[in-house]
């Protein structure tokens, strides 16, 4: 999953306007991914992209996440 989580990082925008194949298998991984999204929102992660797109990315990831838990 390291790998996916990376992919976001590179290009968080295409996660942003729901155009990243890696975005979409973290999501389909559900709670498995909460605990790698977390430590990119807690500050642990490297990217040449704008942190803010690193932010809405990783937290709109863990909102379809636990909103898709809950759903459930």
């Amino acid at each position: 999953m390291k790998e996916l989580i990376q992919a976001v990082l590179d290009d968080p925008v295409s996660a942003l306007q729901g155009r990243s194949e890696a975005a979409d298998q973290l999501i389909a991984a559900g709670p498995r991914a909460l605990p790698l999204i977390k430590e990119v929102l807690n500050g642990n992660w490297k990217s040449e992209a704008h942190p803010v797109d690193v932010m809405e990315a990783f937290s709109y990831m863990a909102q379809r996440i636990t909103g898709a838990a809950g759903a459930g």
